[in-house]
Order: structure tokens, then C-alpha cells, then sequence
């Protein structure tokens, strides 16, 4: 028997982006029930690419406020669902919730196990289930079982957008997506430059350099006009765009956030370098070895994490990600591009 069923996941780009291998995996194992996500623009690209239906929402227009959440609880129930997977769990999707005709099943979100690994005064020893396990758990509710260990194929994009820089194609693409919404989770810029530097010493590769924002924009500019064969996105590519190429990266270098988690949805082997946060709080890119998850000294902040978003008011924990050191994460680099 068929089934119809609506997901719903507005914000924030990672946790949209760790959605989509979920989705994948519901689709491939589940041939008779059909998807629709219900998301904001422009995250309904991110779907759309990996061949799940979307529907991008704007809430400045006619979707504005408690009104405007009638309204769409409207369009949703209308469209015949028979069930709505809650995958956010905040007041709007509540809201939605009490205005809809339609069952909902919802995400648990592990606040409370989240805040107590905080707390500690030590680096935790076990992973809290992932955000993976999660959205995989709200199935399990909907009486939908998910085989999480199964195999994904890469995504294939056979259209990709041209790049008026990158005329030698031959060596192999490492992507760096240096900056993140949090100052803790960011590498310093200062020994990124030394991260560029080491291994273009050591590999003959392209370098694409990902964000967004004006702000992103200047400073990625700047970082690619120190070296040969590094190339901004920023302001070339569309969101969408940038995904594309994501697909064809040898490997992702990335902070905690959600370039990281889109190259990883797009199936490529993705390096995280963390700060404040800590992977075994549930926000580890889909798939990835534990290897690719570059720690701070472990002597010099034996409290990590400290902070499960990245916004922390500990001065000295806040620069912890300073500590480590460019050439373990080029190390970590060599490895992948060697294989």
C-alpha cells in the first residue's frame, strides 16, 4: 500500500543537509511511499538535487506569522498526507501541529543528554545517537524501519555549472569551507593560509573555497588571491551551484557546519575540524570516519564540548580550535588524496 508522507525541516542548512542521506535511504527502501519536504528557500534546491520532491517556503509573504501557519497547515493537510514527520520540533512547527488535520509524528531532539555532555567536566567517551539516528527514529515511529547501515550510491550530477577559472580540470579538487555561523568554530585564517600552503608543497591539486554572504565573499576572495589554483565560489555560485561541484570534490576540509554536511549528503569523504563543539554530540557529517574529526588539544581544553551550537561566552575555550595544528589536519588530507 502506498503511503504519502510530509516532512517538515525549515532551518538551519546542516540540519536540513544531514536530512537528505535519511531521505534517500527512506526512498531507496521504501519504494511505495512517496516524499515532500517542506522546508525554506532556498534549502528545497538541496532536495531537488538529490531527486526528492520539495517545497521551498517563504515566511515574509503569505505564510507570515500565526495567520500565515493556518494557512499552510491548510495547503499541507490539502494535499492528502498520511502522516507529517516533524523534524524540527519549534514553536512553528507546534503551531503547524495544532492548526493541522493531519498526524504528526516528532523529532526528539536529545536536549537534555545534549546539555548535560556540556556540563561535564570532561571529554565525553560515548556518542550521543546522531542527528542521523534521529530523523531515522521519527520513522521508526511512523512504523516506517530504516536499514541506516545500508550503502549509498554518490549522487550523480551529470549538468554542472561551468567555472570560468578552473581551466586545468586534471588535478584532483579538495574543497575548504573555512568559516562557520559561530567565531569557535573557526579556524584562524591566519594558519588556514599555512593549511593552502602545505599542501599545495606537497599535491598538485584545485582548491575551491565555499561560502556565502558579502562578508564571506570578500574574505575568500582575498584568501584565494594569495595563492595559484585556489578559487572562490562565493558570489559565482548559487547555493545549488555550489552543491553541484561539491559532488565532484576529491574531499571537503570544513568547520562544524553545514558545507560540511552538504558534501557529505553528496557523498564525499569530508575532514571536520572542531572547535568549541564536539562530534559525539550528535552533529558528526553523515558517514564519516572517526578520523576525520580533528580535536583541539585535548590537555589544553580537556572540557569539550562546551558548547552544543558553537556559541559559548568562554573566552579561553572560544579560541580552543587555534590549537590545532595545520599540519595534522594537511596530514589528514594526504591520506585521502593518496588513496
Amino acid at each position: 500500500m502506498s503511503k504519502k508522507i510530509a516532512v517538515i525541516r525549515f532551518s538551519a542548512l546542516g540540519d536540513v543537509a544531514m536530512l537528505v542521506p535519511i531521505l534517500r535511504l527512506a526512498k531507496i527502501q521504501h519504494p511505495n511511499i512517496k516524499l515532500h519536504v517542506f522546508t525554506k528557500k532556498p534549502f528545497d534546491r538541496i532536495f531537488h538535487i538529490a531527486d526528492i520532491e520539495a517545497t521551498g517556503i517563504n515566511f515574509n509573504n503569505e505564510y507570515k506569522g500565526i495567520v500565515g501557519l493556518k494557512n499552510l497547515a491548510k495547503k499541507i493537510d490539502h494535499q492528502g498526507f498520511d502522516c507529517i514527520l516533524d523534524m524540527h520540533l519549534v514553536l512553528r512547527t507546534l503551531i503547524l501541529d495544532f492548526f493541522s488535520h493531519t498526524t504528526f509524528y516528532r523529532l526528539d531532539k536529545g536536549r537534555s543528554e545534549k546539555k548535560a555532555m556540556i556540563k561535564a567536566a570532561s571529554r565525553p567517551e560515548q556518542s550521543l545517537p546522531s542527528m542521523h539516528k534521529r530523523y531515522a527514529a521519527v520513522f521508526q515511529d511512523a512504523h516506517i524501519k530504516l536499514n541506516q547501515k545500508a550503502e549509498l550510491d554518490k549522487i550523480a550530477v551529470t549538468e554542472l555549472p561551468k567555472l570560468p577559472f578552473l581551466i586545468d580540470d586534471s588535478d584532483p579538487l579538495i574543497g575548504i569551507a573555512p568559516f562557520s555561523a559561530h567565531p569557535s568554530k573557526e579556524y584562524p585564517l591566519e594558519q588556514m593560509k599555512v593549511v593552502i600552503k602545505k599542501i599545495q608543497d606537497e599535491a598538485r591539486v584545485n582548491i575551491l573555497l565555499f561560502g556565502g554572504g558579502k562578508e564571506e565573499e570578500k574574505k575568500l576572495n582575498s584568501l584565494a588571491d594569495e595563492f595559484n589554483n585556489v578559487h572562490s565560489t562565493a558570489g559565482i555560485l548559487t547555493l545549488e551551484d555550489q552543491i553541484k561541484w561539491m559532488s565532484q570534490l576529491k574531499l571537503m576540509l570544513s568547520m562544524d557546519s553545514g558545507n560540511g554536511h552538504l558534501a557529505a549528503a553528496m557523498g564525499i569523504q569530508v575532514i571536520t575540524v572542531w572547535g568549541a563543539t564536539h562530534p559525539y554530540l550528535g552533529f558528526k557529517p553523515y558517514n564519516q570516519p572517526h578520523n576525520n574529526q580533528l580535536l583541539p588539544d585535548a590537555k589544553k581544553y580537556p572540557a569539550i564540548p562546551v558548547s552544543v551550537f558553537g556559541k559559548t561566552k568562554d573566552k579561553y575555550y572560544a579560541n580552543a580550535i587555534a590549537s590545532i595544528e595545520p599540519s595534522d589536519i594537511v596530514q589528514q588530507i594526504m591520506n585521502h588524496i593518496s588513496d
